[in-house]
């Protein structure tokens, strides 16, 4: 039934909010859906953040690389741009749990969701076809996972600067070598 006929009397009274959501309608089940996809996105994103985080050798949350990227970059290119929380939420998350403060994992997950919206959005632009049965959609691909992932480490890198949580260059000793190194120099 049209609303016109429910606002001409036909239908004496409307469906509140609450019997919707708990009625099996179509626009619950979507809500559902949605809801589980960004929660397997946040867990898979997570773990593969987790996964890169174990091949980090100089810094605990600098790793030379980073798998949840193309997790992010397919989830967007899978399910669209509202898949965007659960990156954010996945990669908030991997980075909390290393030793950075809290805003710097805010600005690292930041990042990190712009560079797989960023290349979601190129790769509209380039009028890409996910079936990757041409040359040119796996070279646009490329260009793009190329593109945006200076995206990610560009705000990753700032976000560490501030803050000095980044590792310095060179090799790192520990803390009493340094100033046992330090007495015999002066």
């Amino acid at each position: 039934m049209s609303l016109i006929g429910k606002l001409d009397g036909n239908e004496t009274s409307l469906p509140n909010r609450r019997s919707m959501f708990f009625l099996g309608t179509s626009n619950n089940s979507s809500y559902l859906l949605h809801s589980l996809r960004l929660a397997v996105v946040t867990a898979v994103y997570f773990g593969a953040a987790k996964l890169g985080l174990a091949l980090a050798f100089i810094h605990a949350n600098v790793s030379p690389v980073w798998p949840p990227t193309g997790v992010a970059i397919a989830a967007v290119l899978l399910f669209g741009y509202r898949i965007w929380p659960a990156i954010l939420l996945g990669a908030f998350l991997a980075n909390f749990f290393t030793p950075v403060p809290v805003a710097t994992a805010a600005g690292i997950a930041l990042g990190n969701t712009l560079e797989a919206l960023s290349a979601g959005l190129l790769l509209r632009f380039l009028d890409f076809q996910k079936t990757f049965d041409r040359a040119r959609d796996v070279f646009k691909f490329s260009l793009a996972a190329l593109l945006c992932t200076m995206v990610s480490a560009s705000i990753g890198t700032f976000s560490l600067c501030p803050r000095s949580t980044a590792a310095e260059p060179g090799p790192r000793l520990p803390q009493h070598r340094r100033a046992t190194r330090s007495t015999r120099e002066s």
